[in-house]
């Protein structure tokens, strides 16, 4: 299937919240070095952990390094590295994006500082999320990593996000999977389906627990390039990781089509047609307090 791809416009880049492709890296150096099994470099504040070469699947990052506090977690630093549980010190302020991808086993993990702020990382009903926005009280988080691949709708028919399949199965299935306090902290939400700008009809406004991105969220929060890139896993072996597109609920340019992202974190107005398998990246509205 060849795919058009589209990359972000960078005139959104001044009102984005570059920080949802997670967080705002700290100052860097150039060199690297080895502690134990942590590779890691010098940044403005302290240390920066960019990779892991321990073979023990129990991972407990130390709080300081040569003296030095242990303040970031780079990007990719922990990608299929086989580990079923994390500790994380509470001087780590940033967690870069698709650190812990591609590790599908875990389950265990600790982050002392779970601090709920505009690109931070929280672990949340066993899945990692990062926060898009926060406003009175919630947070709006997307999943990291693509959770699986799914047809917007099973039928290659006109459809919007309001009748389509694949949001009958977050507000369904999906949502069941959610128990407890867990459970009562996701918020129903009004949900605005705007037209494509190529021409596709939204719809109608939903009311929605659980929901993807728009097209214009998408330019908002994922400005930066690359920002919106996501890692799938399929199976719990090794290297079976890798950058997929990921489903949006605004319309394609025609009726029977659903706009997406690509595996570079471009924009695909034109979208795909609604049978076709692509990955998931749910959102929704938590509160914070509860």
């Amino acid at each position: 299937m060849k795919k058009l791809r589209f990359i972000l416009a960078a005139l959104v880049a001044s009102v984005a919240l570059a920080a949802c492709g997670g967080g705002t890296p700290p100052e860097q150096y150039t060199e690297s070095y080895v502690a134990g099994y942590f590779e890691h470099r010098q940044v403005a504040g302290g240390v920066e952990i960019i990779g892991y070469m321990g073979e023990g699947e129990q991972v407990h990052i130390p709080a300081t390094i040569n003296n030095m506090p242990v303040v970031s977690i780079g990007e990719t630093a922990f990608l299929e590295a086989g580990i079923t549980g994390v500790h994380v010190p509470y001087s780590v302020t940033n967690i870069g994006r698709s650190a812990f991808s591609g590790n599908p086993n875990l389950t265990a993990v600790t982050l002392e500082n779970d601090t709920i702020a505009v690109g931070r990382l929280i672990h949340f009903n066993g899945i990692f999320w990062r926060v898009l926005d926060v406003q009175g009280g919630m947070a709006k988080i997307i999943s990291e990593d693509i959770l699986k691949e799914l047809p917007y709708h099973r039928e290659d028919v006109d459809i919007t996000w309001e009748n389509s399949y694949i949001r009958g199965y977050l507000n369904n299935e999906f949502l069941s999977t959610f128990e407890g306090l867990d459970r009562d902290r996701i918020v129903l939400t009004n949900v605005v389906n705007d037209d494509n700008p190529l021409g596709g009809d939204g719809g109608n406004d939903t009311r929605d627990y659980i929901f993807l991105l728009s097209i214009d969220e998408v330019l908002h929060f994922f400005a930066e390039p690359m920002s919106g890139s996501a890692f799938i896993t399929f199976g719990r072996g090794s290297n079976q990781t890798w950058r997929e597109w990921w489903w949006l609920r605004s319309p394609g340019s025609e009726a029977d089509h659903a706009a997406n992202v690509d595996p570079d974190g471009g924009l695909f107005e034109w979208g795909d047609d609604v049978p076709y398998y692509v990955g998931i990246r749910p959102v929704m509205w938590i509160e914070i307090d509860r």
